[in-house]
């Protein structure tokens, strides 16, 4: 017989083995804040960089430090303990992958000196803005920090207790912040900045979206949404719910929403608008306007006290 089928054969064999062989599937491409990932980190303890134009950086393992630097970049962090210091593009932070699946540990993002976007994940989170005009967003169920020094910014705590804290670089307050604290027993400090008439300067908001609510900013408290603790807040926005609001001595920007509200201004200059329902506004001491206060036919006046001037 000769050699040449036999080899024929054995090529045949090899061949048809080859073929029975599976090619595993590669692997999908890394991605945040749904773009294609251009620098990804490694499962060690990484220094990433990026670059003058924008980036998408994904962490993996180890706890990295990422640098974003100039462009407007998107970066989330990985399963380890994370540092991402944003750059001085508008960048958004995550620290998780997209935030969406998170990791049993607590990362911490810095915000530069662009617009930046941090989103906490379902840990423990310390979330820092920058100069710049911020939104910081924490996700899970557990307590976060959010602490910031911009100009504009939007803090929202998550489900559990949170601590979120306004703007204030060397004693100088610096910008207009907006509060949502969430479901949890949440601390929340504004910059304390006062109000004026046709004021464009410095103030914080708290605004509530569940409810009914009950702020006293007197006494420094919002129960209804957990039982939070208040500092340096100006401006109220109520819940759809039934909401009981009070200011302080200061002057105040109280509003009420969908429920029957009842609104107290106590002393400084205050506006009060309990918005749909049917509301009691009482401006206390100071120069006050009420909107949208009860109308009693009988006495008109029953629904707005204290009130230098009454709009319905």
């Amino acid at each position: 017989m000769s050699k040449h089928p036999r080899g024929g054969l054995v090529v045949t064999a090899l061949i048809a083995s080859c073929a029975a062989i599976a090619v595993p599937a590669a692997a999908a491409p890394h991605e945040c804040f749904g773009k294609k990932a251009t620098i990804v980190g490694t499962e060690r303890a990484d220094e990433l960089r990026g670059t003058e134009r924008a980036d998408v950086i994904v962490a993996l393992g180890g706890g990295d430090t990422i640098r974003a630097r100039r462009g407007n970049d998107r970066v989330c962090a990985g399963r380890g303990e994370d540092v991402i210091h944003g750059g001085s593009g508008w960048d958004s932070l995550a620290t998780g992958p997209g935030a969406q699946v998170q990791y049993p540990n607590g990362d911490r993002a810095h915000g530069g000196e662009g617009r930046d976007r941090l989103f906490g994940s379902a840990y423990l989170d310390r979330l820092r803005g920058g100069p710049g005009m911020d939104t910081l967003r924490g996700l899970g169920a557990r307590a976060n920090e959010c602490d910031c020094e911009g100009k504009v910014e939007q803090l929202f705590g998550g489900a559990g207790n949170d601590v979120i804290k306004g703007g204030v670089i060397d004693g100088f307050y610096t910008g207009k912040n907006l509060f949502r604290g969430g479901p949890g027993d949440d601390t929340i400090v504004g910059n304390g900045g006062a109000l004026s008439d046709n004021d464009d300067g410095t103030y914080d908001t708290i605004e509530f979206v569940s409810g009914p609510v009950v702020v006293d900013l007197g006494a420094g408290s919002a129960t209804g949404e957990g039982t939070d603790t208040l500092s340096g807040i100006e401006t109220v926005y109520g819940s759809p719910g039934g909401d009981t609001i009070t200011g302080d001595d200061t002057a105040n920007i109280l509003r009420g929403d969908l429920g029957d509200d009842t609104l107290v201004g106590r002393a400084g200059d205050d506006d009060l608008d309990g918005g749909q329902g049917v509301n009691a506004n009482d401006g206390g001491d100071g120069t006050d306007n009420c909107v949208n206060p009860e109308i009693d036919p009988e006495d008109p006046s029953a629904g707005a006290l204290n009130c230098e001037s009454s709009e319905h």
